[in-house]
Protein backbone atom coordinates (compact mmCIF):
# COMPACT_ATOMS: atom_id res chain seq x y z
CA UNK A 1 0.00 0.00 0.00
CA UNK A 2 0.90 3.71 -0.41
CA UNK A 3 0.54 6.09 1.73
CA UNK A 4 -0.40 9.12 0.43
CA UNK A 5 -1.17 12.78 1.68
CA UNK A 6 -3.69 14.94 -0.08
CA UNK A 7 -4.97 17.40 2.30
CA UNK A 8 -8.16 19.32 1.40
CA UNK A 9 -10.49 21.47 3.95
CA UNK A 10 -12.14 18.49 4.76
CA UNK A 11 -9.33 15.61 5.20
CA UNK A 12 -6.85 17.41 7.37
CA UNK A 13 -5.51 14.85 9.89
CA UNK A 14 -6.36 12.21 7.74
CA UNK A 15 -4.48 9.78 5.13
CA UNK A 16 -5.16 8.31 1.95
CA UNK A 17 -4.28 4.90 1.63
CA UNK A 18 -4.10 3.70 -2.13
CA UNK A 19 -4.17 0.28 -3.29
CA UNK A 20 -2.90 -0.02 -7.13
CA UNK A 21 -3.00 -2.59 -9.90
CA UNK A 22 0.94 -3.13 -8.79
CA UNK A 23 -0.06 -3.85 -5.09
CA UNK A 24 -3.06 -6.78 -6.53
CA UNK A 25 -5.54 -6.52 -3.83
CA UNK A 26 -6.72 -10.36 -4.78
CA UNK A 27 -3.87 -10.81 -2.93
CA UNK A 28 -4.22 -11.97 0.76
CA UNK A 29 -0.88 -10.21 1.93
CA UNK A 30 -2.29 -7.15 0.33
CA UNK A 31 -5.34 -7.47 2.51
CA UNK A 32 -3.34 -7.96 5.07
CA UNK A 33 -1.87 -5.03 4.91
CA UNK A 34 -4.64 -2.68 3.77
CA UNK A 35 -6.26 -3.64 7.14
CA UNK A 36 -3.23 -3.37 9.30
CA UNK A 37 -3.15 0.39 8.34
CA UNK A 38 -6.76 1.13 8.93
CA UNK A 39 -7.25 1.95 12.58
CA UNK A 40 -9.51 4.22 13.67
CA UNK A 41 -12.51 7.07 12.75
CA UNK A 42 -9.80 9.14 11.13
CA UNK A 43 -9.83 6.88 8.01
CA UNK A 44 -12.28 6.76 5.28
CA UNK A 45 -12.18 3.25 3.33
CA UNK A 46 -13.64 4.52 -0.57
CA UNK A 47 -13.75 1.00 -2.67
CA UNK A 48 -14.00 1.69 -6.34
CA UNK A 49 -14.71 -1.22 -8.79
CA UNK A 50 -13.81 -1.47 -12.10
CA UNK A 51 -17.22 -2.42 -14.86
CA UNK A 52 -15.28 -4.26 -17.12
CA UNK A 53 -17.61 -7.26 -17.18
CA UNK A 54 -20.78 -5.76 -16.31
CA UNK A 55 -20.82 -2.58 -18.94
CA UNK A 56 -24.04 -2.09 -20.87
CA UNK A 57 -21.53 -3.04 -23.54
CA UNK A 58 -20.81 -6.24 -22.44
CA UNK A 59 -24.45 -7.51 -23.23
CA UNK A 60 -23.71 -6.68 -26.89
CA UNK A 61 -20.99 -8.65 -26.65
CA UNK A 62 -21.84 -11.71 -24.73
CA UNK A 63 -24.53 -12.19 -26.65
CA UNK A 64 -23.28 -11.40 -30.21
CA UNK A 65 -19.57 -12.19 -29.37
CA UNK A 66 -18.01 -15.92 -30.26
CA UNK A 67 -17.67 -18.69 -27.23
CA UNK A 68 -14.08 -17.12 -26.38
CA UNK A 69 -15.84 -13.91 -25.73
CA UNK A 70 -18.25 -14.93 -23.56
CA UNK A 71 -15.21 -17.04 -21.53
CA UNK A 72 -14.08 -13.64 -20.93
CA UNK A 73 -17.00 -11.76 -19.91
CA UNK A 74 -17.62 -14.59 -17.55
CA UNK A 75 -13.95 -14.61 -15.92
CA UNK A 76 -14.61 -10.81 -15.65
CA UNK A 77 -17.71 -11.52 -13.55
CA UNK A 78 -15.66 -14.68 -11.25
CA UNK A 79 -13.28 -12.20 -10.81
CA UNK A 80 -15.68 -9.43 -9.39
CA UNK A 81 -17.37 -11.17 -7.23
CA UNK A 82 -13.94 -12.54 -5.79
CA UNK A 83 -12.55 -9.13 -5.37
CA UNK A 84 -16.30 -8.37 -3.62
CA UNK A 85 -15.21 -10.54 -1.20
CA UNK A 86 -11.93 -10.08 -0.50
CA UNK A 87 -13.03 -6.36 0.03
CA UNK A 88 -15.58 -7.64 2.48
CA UNK A 89 -13.02 -8.29 4.91
CA UNK A 90 -11.46 -5.15 4.62
CA UNK A 91 -14.87 -3.51 5.14
CA UNK A 92 -15.81 -5.55 8.55
CA UNK A 93 -12.47 -4.25 9.78
CA UNK A 94 -13.26 -0.90 9.01
CA UNK A 95 -16.34 -0.86 10.45
CA UNK A 96 -14.98 -2.14 13.46
CA UNK A 97 -12.58 0.29 14.68
CA UNK A 98 -15.20 3.15 13.53
CA UNK A 99 -13.71 4.45 9.89
CA UNK A 100 -15.93 5.37 7.25
CA UNK A 101 -16.56 2.86 4.05
CA UNK A 102 -17.73 4.20 0.80
CA UNK A 103 -18.59 1.90 -2.28
CA UNK A 104 -18.38 3.49 -6.09
CA UNK A 105 -19.54 1.26 -9.48
CA UNK A 106 -20.22 3.00 -12.48
CA UNK A 107 -24.54 4.07 -12.18
CA UNK A 108 -25.44 1.31 -14.87
CA UNK A 109 -23.19 -1.41 -14.10
CA UNK A 110 -25.11 -4.87 -14.10
CA UNK A 111 -22.98 -5.74 -11.11
CA UNK A 112 -24.99 -3.82 -8.57
CA UNK A 113 -27.55 -6.23 -9.09
CA UNK A 114 -25.68 -9.12 -7.78
CA UNK A 115 -26.15 -10.56 -4.45
CA UNK A 116 -22.44 -10.23 -3.37
CA UNK A 117 -22.94 -6.74 -4.04
CA UNK A 118 -26.12 -6.57 -1.77
CA UNK A 119 -24.12 -8.62 0.65
CA UNK A 120 -21.16 -6.10 0.76
CA UNK A 121 -23.78 -3.04 1.23
CA UNK A 122 -25.62 -4.98 4.16
CA UNK A 123 -22.49 -4.58 6.02
CA UNK A 124 -22.20 -0.90 6.07
CA UNK A 125 -25.19 -1.13 8.15
CA UNK A 126 -26.72 2.65 7.83
CA UNK A 127 -26.05 3.88 4.62
CA UNK A 128 -26.33 6.81 2.50
CA UNK A 129 -26.76 6.98 -1.97
CA UNK A 130 -25.77 9.30 -4.12
CA UNK A 131 -25.01 9.86 -7.98
CA UNK A 132 -21.98 11.15 -8.52
CA UNK A 133 -20.99 13.24 -12.26
CA UNK A 134 -17.42 12.06 -13.53
CA UNK A 135 -17.58 15.82 -15.09
CA UNK A 136 -17.02 16.72 -11.22
CA UNK A 137 -14.30 15.00 -10.22
CA UNK A 138 -12.60 15.96 -13.94
CA UNK A 139 -13.45 13.74 -16.31
CA UNK A 140 -13.16 15.37 -19.19
CA UNK A 141 -12.87 13.99 -23.19
CA UNK A 142 -9.39 13.50 -24.83
CA UNK A 143 -10.69 13.33 -28.57
CA UNK A 144 -9.46 16.41 -31.07
CA UNK A 145 -13.02 17.38 -31.55
CA UNK A 146 -14.43 17.68 -27.66
CA UNK A 147 -10.84 18.06 -26.40
CA UNK A 148 -11.42 19.36 -22.48
CA UNK A 149 -15.34 19.30 -22.58
CA UNK A 150 -16.88 17.80 -19.34
CA UNK A 151 -18.24 14.38 -19.37
CA UNK A 152 -21.32 13.39 -18.06
CA UNK A 153 -20.44 9.55 -16.69
CA UNK A 154 -22.59 9.24 -13.23
CA UNK A 155 -21.20 6.91 -10.54
CA UNK A 156 -23.27 5.70 -8.09
CA UNK A 157 -22.19 5.60 -4.36
CA UNK A 158 -23.33 4.31 -1.17
CA UNK A 159 -21.37 5.17 2.19
CA UNK A 160 -21.79 5.75 5.75
CA UNK A 161 -20.93 9.24 5.46
CA UNK A 162 -23.66 11.32 4.89
CA UNK A 163 -20.90 14.44 4.27
CA UNK A 164 -19.28 12.63 1.28
CA UNK A 165 -22.08 11.60 -0.29
CA UNK A 166 -23.48 15.50 0.01
CA UNK A 167 -20.09 16.78 -1.00
CA UNK A 168 -19.74 14.50 -4.08
CA UNK A 169 -23.14 14.33 -5.34
CA UNK A 170 -24.23 18.54 -6.02
CA UNK A 171 -25.20 19.01 -9.18
CA UNK A 172 -23.96 20.33 -12.36
CA UNK A 173 -25.44 22.63 -14.59
CA UNK A 174 -22.98 22.83 -18.48
CA UNK A 175 -23.11 21.15 -21.44
CA UNK A 176 -21.38 18.07 -20.96
CA UNK A 177 -20.03 15.33 -23.29
CA UNK A 178 -22.41 12.21 -22.82
CA UNK A 179 -20.04 9.12 -22.80
CA UNK A 180 -21.17 5.48 -23.23
CA UNK A 181 -21.63 3.28 -20.02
Amino acid sequence: CIRDRRDTAHSVGCSTIRVTVQQNAMKDDTIDDIISKIDGKNVMLHISFECIGGSTYQWQNYFFGKQATRSRIEEHWRSFVLAVRKMMRVEKHARSVGAHVTLELNEFCAYWRLKVVAELIELLGVYYAGKVDGCRQGLCSIRSSTWGMPCLKTYRMVSTSLHVIEQLTVAVSYTHLTLPT
